[in-house]
């Protein structure tokens, strides 16, 4: 079981099940169990509301007993709502959320799956790592705004006013 916290400190326990992985699938139509090799990963790395959903239905039975703050009471909320724990998903906490389910995910699949999963993760950290260091050399080294002096003005070039 992994675990994050929301802005508002409180911690939410991810554990993946048959029946969590079915209450998704039925309420957002990923299948985290069968999708992980197809895309999954890739299509909950682009979307944050996917994600976002993904993992409220993972922890939707803790909010349904969970307390409202007195900030939420105060704006009239009366329980923990879908919409009452997305304001409370800042970008910090949806990434530890997102490493959270992907750690989740590794664990949940059969050990030979696993094992695979874990070379994928430990991959795709990296990959990540290496675009954001390649990222941060081109705009610390003035590539980046090189190619940016160097675009053409359309509007007052030559053959536009033909």
């Amino acid at each position: 079981m992994h675990s994050f916290k929301d802005t508002t400190g409180a911690e939410w326990k991810l554990e993946l099940t048959v029946g969590s992985i079915k209450r998704i699938r039925d309420a957002v139509n990923v299948n985290l169990a069968d999708d992980v090799f197809t895309g999954l990963l890739d299509k909950l790395a682009g979307d944050m509301l996917l994600l976002c959903d993904v993992v409220w239905h993972l922890v939707k039975p803790q909010a349904d007993k969970a307390v409202v703050t007195q900030a939420e009471k105060d704006n009239g909320a009366t329980s923990v709502t879908a919409e009452v724990w997305a304001n409370r998903m800042g970008g910090d906490c949806l990434d530890n959320a997102s490493k959270a389910l992907l750690d989740e995910l590794v664990d949940f699949s059969p050990p030979p799956r696993r094992a695979l999963l874990k070379q994928i993760m430990v991959k795709a950290m990296q990959l990540q790592e290496k675009s954001i260091a390649e990222a941060t050399r081109v705009i610390n080294d003035g590539t980046l705004d090189r190619a940016m002096n160097n675009t053409v003005d359309v509007s007052t070039s030559p053959a536009s006013s033909e």
